[in-house]
């Protein structure tokens, strides 16, 4: 049987309990953002190149693929191996954008991201972000009103 669920081109950590959506063209850094993550501020993966969402009550639930699940990319090195979690709510979904597509002082609906009638905050970042991890902590603690 061949799963149906609909995937994002995205990559899934879950910081501080709350599960964070990484969204971005390719090669914007989705993957490099996850590690550092992982590495610098103790995220768990959940899911990196492909994440099938799926609506739950009024959660977006996020999950790998079976054949994807506990693999990540690291750029210029390959696929590695990681511990990851089957599944998680979302709190967040970080865009990374190009950065002359990033407004200043964006409109209070694109810190929105609507799917599947539910609306995420949403973080808008340069692609290729340095020194994110302080941005997405904030952003995080708004979201889940810490």
């Amino acid at each position: 049987m061949v799963d149906e669920t609909p995937t994002h081109h995205a990559s899934c950590v879950v910081l501080d309990g709350h599960g964070l959506l990484i969204k971005g063209p390719s090669g914007s850094g989705k993957s490099q953002l996850a590690l550092a993550l992982i590495q610098d501020a103790g995220a768990q993966l959940v899911a990196d190149d492909r994440v099938a969402l799926t609506r739950h009550h009024d959660q977006l639930i996020a999950q790998a693929p079976k054949p994807l699940q506990g693999l990540i990319e690291r750029y210029g090195m390959g696929i590695e191996t990681h511990e990851f979690l089957k599944s998680t709510p979302l709190a967040l979904v970080v865009d990374l954008v190009p950065r002359d597509k990033i407004e200043r002082m964006p409109e209070p609906d694109a810190l929105v991201w609507p799917y599947l009638e539910l609306s995420l905050p949403r973080l808008i970042l340069p692609a290729q972000p340095i020194n994110a991890i302080s941005a997405i902590r904030a952003a995080l603690a708004k979201a889940v009103g810490l």
